[in-house]
């Protein structure tokens, strides 16, 4: 199934949602995606929730890039990974777990994070969860706490979970510590461990698959998974994915160092992951504060999709979230998106219609469809879907009715995803356009 295959990270990225409002004004910490209704979710640490462990999770709509509902998790964790399943028409998503163990940052501000992960039922508005919740309609499952038999007295400490929808397997990264007789804490080190997902029910079962750590920081191909910030993980298939990187600062304009990391998991368990690929990430480095921040593997037919995130550091700080895709090449032609709809109120009895391909590695915006109008001036026509709104203007020329000996006139995207028509005068009215011959370079 090629949706099992390595990512090419070193091929075209694209944007799945950019600009997106929070609930909350902290940077976001993690995203997951729902593989069904493909609606995006963003952790964040609540306001004034990062020693405490209260975390605001948000629902995108990928399509608009709306906010279309959030809620509170109190004494968590801090949100660093988030996974989501799809479950009898429901959203659920695998968070950190308290009771939470605080750490210093280096600011030296106390951070509190999860040392077990349990399964939420997104439901937004309705409650602010606490691990104190009691009763038999308890919102979320009984918090797990991940164990090795190889490390005896050993507990897990920031806990955080990943859903593999390809490899039906839910990845908990942890660190493993056991406290010795004179106080101090034998830190074993971090840790990745797999457990199977029954895709039929989406239970999961607490029989450990396979786990792995990363490969030392000795390693040469490593040094740069090391000395920078940890940003989220994901898995597919058979690989594991690292993000990490630097946020940008008025001292340190360009840190240079954001990478995500494929990993192969090992063929035996136990033993240390090896590194498949690693490829430096580049996207959306026009932003003038930007962190990235989560990572997420969702599906699409039979395809998959890695999700990265980036979050801005300007206020509002918005969050975009990007991707690559395991979606094969035709004859030198790669479809990103399925056709979607545009949002057009004026235009009837019409459907407009857009999509994303890659044409020999550069991606093209292409739209489609025709309508009668009635145009004497410049007009907005309708609006793109989040997946498809460039990051400045682009333009193409389309066909439309002969009028003052023009067959042909002007559409343009513009970087807020609304499509304009240009070139209409009171004396040459446009009555009807074909937007068939739109194809032009997205950026």
């Amino acid at each position: 199934m090629a949706s099992r295959d390595l990512f090419q990270l070193s091929g075209t990225w694209d944007t799945a949602l950019a600009n997106a409002r929070q609930h909350c004004d902290n940077m976001m910490q993690s995203i997951g995606a729902d593989p069904v209704t493909g609606d995006i979710f963003i952790a964040q640490v609540a306001e004034g929730g990062s020693a405490t462990g209260n975390i605001c999770l948000n629902r995108i709509d990928p399509w608009t890039g709306q906010n279309t509902g959030s809620m509170h998790l109190n004494g968590f964790g801090h949100g660093y990974q988030i996974g989501v399943q799809h479950i009898d028409g429901k959203s659920y998503v695998w968070t950190e777990a308290g009771p939470v163990a605080t750490k210093l940052s280096p600011s030296g501000k106390p951070v509190a994070f999860g040392t077990r992960v349990t399964r939420v039922l997104f439901n937004p508005g309705k409650y602010d969860l606490t691990m104190e919740s009691t009763g038999t309609s308890k919102p979320f499952s009984t918090p797990f706490r991940p164990t090795l038999a190889e490390y005896p007295g050993h507990l897990a400490y920031g806990c955080a979970p990943t859903v593999d929808p390809v490899g039906h397997r839910l990845t908990i990264r942890f660190e493993l510590k056991k406290q010795l007789s004179d106080g101090t804490f034998d830190d074993a080190g971090w840790f990745y461990a797999q457990y199977p997902i029954d895709p039929a029910t989406g239970n999961v079962s607490g029989n450990l698959t396979r786990w792995t750590k990363s490969p030392p920081s000795s390693d040469p191909g490593a040094a740069h998974i090391y000395g920078t910030n940890f940003q989220g993980f994901a898995s597919c298939g058979d690989y594991l994915y690292l993000y990490t990187g630097s946020k940008t600062t008025p001292a340190n304009p360009d840190p240079d160092d954001t990478y995500i990391t494929a990993l192969a998991w090992p063929a035996t368990s136990g033993q240390r992951a090896t590194i498949a690929h690693a490829q430096k990430i580049t996207a959306l480095s026009e932003l003038p504060a930007r962190e990235p921040e989560g990572l997420a593997v969702t599906t699409v037919g039979t395809e998959a999709k890695l999700l990265f995130g980036i979050g801005g550091y300007e206020e509002p700080r918005l969050a975009a979230v990007c991707y690559v895709s395991t979606a094969p090449s035709v004859e030198g032609i790669r479809a990103y998106t399925d056709w979607l709809d545009l949002a057009a109120p004026a235009v009837t009895r019409a459907t407009l219609q857009g999509r994303l391909i890659e044409v020999r590695g550069s991606t093209t915006l292409q739209l489609r469809g025709s309508f009668t109008c009635d145009l004497s001036t410049h007009t907005r026509v309708a609006t793109l879907p989040a997946p498809l709104i460039p990051s400045g203007p682009i333009r193409a020329i389309v066909a439309r009715n002969t009028g003052s000996s023009h067959v042909a006139c002007r559409a343009e995207v513009t970087s807020a995803g609304e499509l304009w028509i240009h070139g209409a005068g009171p004396e040459d009215r446009i009555t009807w356009i074909d937007l068939g011959g739109f194809s032009a370079a997205w950026n």
